[in-house]
């Protein structure tokens, strides 16, 4: 408990995180140029399951996974995104997800901003309490892809009605 994961040097980290069972954890790239590549795999960062909460992202760049550069899924709670950047990916950039697996809640993305992707939008939101706000969604896309910035969607969130604070962003 209580850890933080800084970093010394700049640079990119070609990998896949799912960070599952984890918990009061701040990953923080201040200061420095962090990069995630996904290289075309399964989500950059995804916080997974009902026992990862209270963890706060920062100043991370996530880009190029074949999924979502970064979510929240499966009953996470209690996440903070800040600072981030998420473009590039095949999917979502940046989604809040509940599934039957779980209540995804208490959610905030802050201050990030989300570039083209080559998937279906900019941010899915089917989570409860999610705060987004002081983001700026860049890019034109098309389809599905120009229409989530963010999406709400309650058809596949069975474990309750998404709600969202969506206030102060910019959609370019």
């Amino acid at each position: 408990s209580n850890r933080t994961i800084v970093f010394d040097v700049s640079g990119t980290i070609t990998a896949n995180f799912d960070i599952a069972n984890v918990s009061y954890m701040t990953i923080d790239g201040a200061g420095k140029d962090i990069t995630i590549n996904g290289n075309n795999g399964s989500d950059c960062i995804s916080f997974d399951g009902a026992n990862t909460h209270h963890i706060i992202l920062k100043n991370i760049h996530a880009t190029n996974s074949g999924n979502d550069g970064i979510n929240v899924v499966s009953g996470a709670h209690d996440i903070v995104i800040s600072n981030c950047t998420s473009y590039n990916n095949g999917d979502g950039n940046i989604d809040v997800a509940a599934d039957n697996s779980g209540q995804t809640k208490n959610v905030t993305v802050q201050y990030c901003i989300m570039g083209d992707n080559h998937g279906s939008g900019k941010m899915l939101v089917t989570g409860q309490n999610v705060s987004v706000h002081h983001n700026l969604y860049v890019g034109t896309g098309s389809g599905e892809g120009s229409e989530r910035n963010p999406f709400i969607h309650a058809n596949y969130s069975p474990v309750g009605s998404p709600n969202i604070d969506f206030r102060n962003n910019v959609i370019y």
